[in-house]
């Protein structure tokens, strides 16, 4: 039977002002972080476990804005593990190091966003030093029992580094998903050229 996966926003507070995200940039987040809202008790997000357990989802994929930021992440991992779901984190990795303790065993799969495969280039389109945080963070995960990804996500400037990020996954004994950026928010997508340097790159045509 084929996987369901649920998409669970467990934050909109996030810890950098990445180049593509629209959490920090778009004022239809500003609400919920802390002057209307009134974030809901854990016993609430557990209540919408068991929701996405009955409409039988199986795979829960955590992200944000930055979930790590969430203070009850391991309280809420735990009670997704009881329930059966196969459980996957996306994060900037700029606190994991920091939290890997207490979230040891939790995931099975930790997604740590890279724009870049150098430290200066990744720094400035995160907007903070974070490079070395997620790097720490990818070769620290298999010793806390998840299973490592990067997820690169592929601009028009990005896709020149697909080798270098390659290089760097093989180095890191860690594998990539590349996710492509989408035009909104102002944000340019790809161009012809983008995608034919893909093409090129993946060695096809099609």
């Amino acid at each position: 039977m084929k996987s369901k996966h649920c998409l669970y926003n467990i934050t909109f507070e996030y810890n950098d002002t990445c180049d593509f995200s629209r959490v920090w940039q778009d004022e239809w987040y500003d609400s919920y972080r802390g002057k209307k809202f009134v974030a809901p008790p854990i016993s609430k997000h557990f209540e919408n476990l068991k929701d996405a357990r009955a409409r039988d989802c199986d795979v829960l994929e955590i992200t944000g804005g930055e979930p790590l930021l969430f203070e009850k992440l391991p309280e809420f991992a735990k009670e997704a593990k009881g329930l059966g779901f196969k459980t996957i984190l996306q994060t900037n990795g700029i606190l994991y190091s920091e939290r890997k303790n207490e979230l040891k065993s939790l995931f099975d799969k930790i997604y740590f966003s890279l724009d870049y495969p150098d430290e200066e280039t990744h720094n400035e389109s995160r907007g903070i030093e974070s490079f070395n945080d997620v790097i720490r963070g990818i070769i620290d995960a298999p010793r806390f029992g998840a299973i490592p990804i990067i997820d690169f996500t592929l601009t028009r400037d990005s896709v020149r580094f697909m080798p270098e990020m390659v290089e760097l996954a093989e180095k890191l004994n860690a594998t990539i998903e590349a996710h492509p950026v989408f035009d909104y928010a102002g944000i340019d997508g790809f161009a012809k050229d983008t995608y034919d340097y893909i093409k090129y790159f993946m060695g096809t045509t099609k």
